[in-house]
């Protein structure tokens, strides 16, 4: 078993702190849906947000993950992001951090949990 990735492992930690997630190998390019049109594209994350340590490591995902989407989708395509908080109890501050971050990057930003028909 690799010990930098086995769960409980304080090495897993240290090793994310330090990776730079705009210059990791995101392979192809494929959100969970794209638009008719190719207007916008979709993602869908169920990310860990249990503590702030947590919250700030999906944030360095997110960000990442649409700066290099935003490099290989068609140009001017449009993100939204979707975030699985089903069953999480989430702080308004950690929302509204959340939003704040995310806006910076993405057209759209939704919380499953405030619309569960979605």
């Amino acid at each position: 078993m690799n010990r930098f990735y086995s769960e409980g492992s304080r090495s897993v930690g240290l090793i994310m702190r330090k990776v730079d997630p705009f210059a990791m190998s995101w392979g192809e390019v494929c959100p969970e849906y794209v638009s008719e049109d190719n207007t916008y594209a979709t993602h869908v994350l169920n990310v860990n947000l249990s503590t702030e340590e947590q919250v700030e490591r999906a944030l360095r995902f997110i960000r990442g993950r649409l700066l290099y989407y935003a490099a290989h989708l068609p140009k001017d395509m449009q993100q939204d992001v979707f975030i699985d908080d089903r069953g999480l109890r989430l702080s308004q501050s950690t929302r509204d951090r959340i939003a704040r971050e995310v806006s910076k990057l993405a057209t759209g930003l939704h919380f499953m949990s405030e619309n569960p028909e979605r």
